[in-house]
């Protein structure tokens, strides 16, 4: 049965909105299902909305298998990620660990606070930090990324095969060295980890990341950087983290483009990649104006009953929703919403098919398991 119809923008065209499903599935979280009748077309919209300000409600990022070569559906990964008295329904940082620091000026980011207050980037994070050691300090210049010349890069044991994977015409003039962090101390954004050298450094050995551990590279002025330490030495690791020049410590993060929405207008951002133009099946997250609501969104497209959107329809599909500012995420074959007491809610464009991605973003629900009634809601 469907609600009311409203007449809502979408860029320049009118559509009828119908609600065709609305109900709450968690704590704190409703989901709902819309069609949307234009003069040529039509889309299929599914979106939820979640109150950060409930106890029982947290967001997480997920990166498929823990690792960056990891690749599961959105099912496969809630399920994976479940613990008994915890559900996820709907990279990255995740649980505060960095897994990969973005290389791309066009990159923007998503990220949530440890007590869930939600920021989005106009610009890209800065992720640039400092090691330091009693007597000097280099520049952190990302991590889990290919390094450049005079740049040092942090590895994790999240990489591909435990390993720095440093190759290529200049691996020789590759200088790495291992470090663990010292006992109590854990590596999470914006806090200053003390660590401890493991070994002494090596030149151009892909190193092995130890368990739990990790590896400085670099090469140029880095590498008498890394000569200078010894097995042993302690040092000091700090990855602060930068939002539009607001150091943030976020607890999960993600990275999409374009940000679409920003102070409740909808941005420009046809130029911004090349699909911008193109109707696709597309993915938002964004948060209203207070930041008390999270809104995570998925149109469905090329199929029969819905075309997909532009980058700029997106944004008026998500401030339809409530959100003030908002972030386009991987979209095409990989949008994908689900819910786990409901199932995937959209129609992935692979005929209905799932895509195996890299990480995704979910509500989890805290609340202790109860057999009572928590409450009756009804429709407005």
């Amino acid at each position: 049965n469907s609600y009311a119809s409203v007449t809502w923008k979408v860029w320049n065209t009118d559509y009828r909105v119908d609600t065709t499903f609305h109900a709450k599935i968690g704590p704190g979280t409703t989901q709902t299902s819309l069609l949307l009748t234009g003069p040529d077309t039509t889309l299929t919209v599914f979106y939820l909305t979640v109150d950060l300000t409930d106890p029982y409600v947290d967001i997480r990022t997920v990166c498929a298998t823990d690792h960056l070569a990891g690749a599961q559906t959105v099912t496969q990964m809630a399920e994976s990620h479940s613990v008994e008295g915890e559900s996820l329904y709907h990279a990255s940082v995740a649980e505060g660990e960095i897994y990969r620091t973005s290389t791309s000026a066009i990159c923007r980011h998503f990220g949530i606070t440890s007590d869930k207050v939600p920021y989005l980037s106009s610009a890209s994070v800065d992720f640039t930090g400092t090691i330091t050691t009693a007597t000097d300090s280099y520049e952190i210049s990302g991590v889990n990324v290919n390094a450049g010349n005079n740049k040092i890069i942090l590895y994790t044991d999240k990489m591909p095969g435990q390993v720095t994977q440093v190759t290529g015409s200049s691996f020789p003039m590759y200088y790495e060295v291992a470090l663990m962090p010292k006992a109590g101390e854990r590596l999470v954004p914006g806090k200053p980890c003390k660590m401890t050298v493991k070994g002494a450094w090596a030149r151009g050995t892909n190193m092995a990341i130890p368990d739990g551990g990790y590896v400085i590279s670099g090469k140029g002025l880095a590498g008498p950087f890394i000569q200078s330490l010894n097995d042993g030495d302690e040092v000091e690791v700090n990855l602060p983290m930068s939002f539009d020049g607001e150091t943030v410590m976020v607890e999960h993060l993600t990275t999409g483009n374009p940000k679409i929405l920003g102070n409740g207008e909808v941005l420009n951002t046809e130029g911004e990649r090349a699909d911008a133009i193109e109707w696709h099946p597309r993915t938002s997250i964004g948060y209203s104006k207070d930041k008390k609501k999270l809104i995570m969104l998925v149109c469905d497209g090329r199929t029969e009953i819905s075309r997909g959107v532009r980058t700029r329809e997106l944004a008026d599909l998500m401030r339809y929703a409530g959100a003030d500012e908002a972030l386009n995420l991987d979209g095409g074959g990989s949008s994908t919403l689900y819910t786990s007491m409901l199932g995937v809610r959209n129609y992935p464009s692979s005929k209905g098919v799932q895509r195996k991605v890299g990480d995704g973003v979910f509500v989890v629900s805290t609340a202790p398991a109860s057999s009572f009634v928590g409450g009756i809601d009804f429709a407005t």
